[in-house]
């Protein structure tokens, strides 16, 4: 997976030729963000051998972009809960997160997209920001925050580098009690250098701003030479790619 989210900056960098091209899987899907038309934020694939099995990726919108959306850190009430069984009183996430996933057309775009597969399992990664969209995209395809029907009649699995806090902590709460049979694995990785990871404010810092984690997590130490190398997808390419999730992996080197 870890490979899918770099061939993802490879087209956004324009390095598609020149570089790997995944195998095994078919392209479903690429979503764009209103102020970034041109390159994809994120692609949706299956697998050639069993269409049934779905990969999505999410990579980081670059440079000032990025710091624009993340520094809209106040909380927004998390708006895909609407089942009678669901507890929302006080269910809040990231308002900068929350406008690049929902309202940017992103969300909408991918369910229009997924209506037309028959989806049994699926396999989303992101880094940076785009772990924190790849975070809301699991939630929001299980069908258990909205009244919407799944998208994925299956488990989904998520992993995600280097991504900053979504949610408060009554909305981890509630990912943990609702989600966590429909989504058996949820798990973060971090650089122990990744300054990142501790934004936005961590609880304990502001009581009205209190911003947890969710799900499990594995931290790992890659000593880089600056902060912005430390967050890099390049400093969490070698440690990512040993979780294997899938035999999807870059051309070995001759």
């Amino acid at each position: 997976m870890a490979n899918l989210i770099s061939y993802v900056y490879d087209i956004t960098n324009n390095v598609e030729d020149g570089g790997w091209a995944p195998m095994g899987i078919t392209k479903l899907w690429c979503g764009s963000i209103p102020y970034d038309v041109v390159n994809p934020l994120a692609i949706l694939w299956h697998s050639n051998m069993d269409p049934s099995v779905g990969y999505l990726a999410f990579h980081s919108t670059q440079g000032v972009m990025e710091w624009g959306i993340d520094s809209v850190f106040v909380q927004t009430p998390y708006q895909f809960v609407d089942l009678p069984y669901c507890d929302h009183e006080g269910l809040c996430i990231h308002c900068g997160f929350d406008k690049a996933y929902n309202e940017s057309g992103i969300s909408r775009s991918l369910h229009e997209a997924m209506a037309n597969t028959q989806l049994e399992t699926l396999f989303i990664a992101g880094h940076s920001l785009g772990g924190t969209l790849a975070v809301l995209a699991a939630l929001d395809l299980t069908g258990k925050t909205t009244a919407r029907v799944p998208l994925v009649s299956g488990n989904i699995h998520m992993n995600t580098f280097g991504a900053p806090h979504v949610g408060n902590q009554t909305f981890v709460a509630h990912v943990e009690k609702v989600h966590h049979n429909k989504i058996p694995t949820l798990m973060q990785y971090y650089s122990e250098d990744d300054m990142v990871l501790t934004s936005p404010l961590p609880c304990g810092v502001a009581s009205t701003l209190l911003y947890e984690h969710v799900g499990d997590f594995m931290y790992f130490r890659s000593p880089q030479p600056s902060l912005a190398v430390s967050h890099s997808i390049s400093n969490y390419l070698p440690y990512a790619r040993s979780v294997k999730l899938s035999s999807i992996s870059a051309p070995k080197q001759q």
